[in-house]
């Protein structure tokens, strides 16, 4: 009865020991194709993330390296595509070229001297242009101080030094406003100095006649 009673619990003993086994080895089963799995799937993803820093670090055919993120690709292209494009024939006009009309009192190179030494001036290159003889008279600028071939003016802002370069004779000076005879051919680069502000043909005194 000792012998049978000692076989039975040996056997119960080994019964869940087999259980464990197979049960351990079913779960490894089961495990090992899954490891394998997320082995693959990682392996893959670093290929991926391989491939894709390659293309990130190639130069593409427009030139410059692919940036990261999309905005930044976005960003590239556009600076290409613009750097590309024509540039249009307004944008190489240059300023001395749209202002080259003496007659444009707004926006012309005599704009800061008004329309009635616009005149005069306009008048002086007819008559050098007819050769120049005799008396040079205004027919548009009449009331001017025409003395020669230059008018008396004055100028407000311009040092006395840049006008007497360009030959004018310093008749007054006072309240940073200078007063002189200026050559009326150099009418346009008096009123192209930058620091000029003001640039005034004086006129002739008319007398009351009784």
């Amino acid at each position: 009865m000792r012998d049978q009673r000692r076989t039975r619990s040996v056997r119960f003993q080994l019964e869940p020991m087999e259980e464990r086994a197979v049960t351990s080895s079913i779960s490894f089963n089961q495990f090992a194709p899954t490891v394998a799995l997320q082995r693959s799937t990682a392996a893959a993803r670093a290929n991926v993330a391989r491939a894709a820093a390659a293309r990130i670090a190639t130069p593409n055919r427009l030139g410059p390296v692919l940036a990261a993120s999309s905005a930044a690709r976005v960003s590239s292209t556009a600076a290409v595509l613009r750097a590309a494009a024509p540039v249009s024939q307004a944008a190489v006009t240059t300023p001395a070229a749209a202002n080259s009309n003496i007659s444009d009192v707004k926006n012309g190179p005599m704009a800061k001297a008004g329309q009635e030494l616009i005149n005069l001036y306009l008048d002086y290159q007819a008559f050098v242009d007819g050769g120049g003889q005799g008396t040079f008279r205004s027919a548009r600028a009449p009331g001017l101080q025409v003395v020669g071939t230059s008018v008396r003016v004055d100028v407000k802002g311009a040092t006395a030094s840049a006008l007497t370069s360009l030959g004018m004779k310093i008749e007054a000076n006072q309240s940073g406003i200078i007063e002189g005879l200026l050559p009326i051919a150099q009418l346009p680069s008096a009123a192209q100095l930058s620091q000029v502000t003001m640039l005034k043909g004086i006129h002739t005194p008319v007398l009351d006649r009784m």
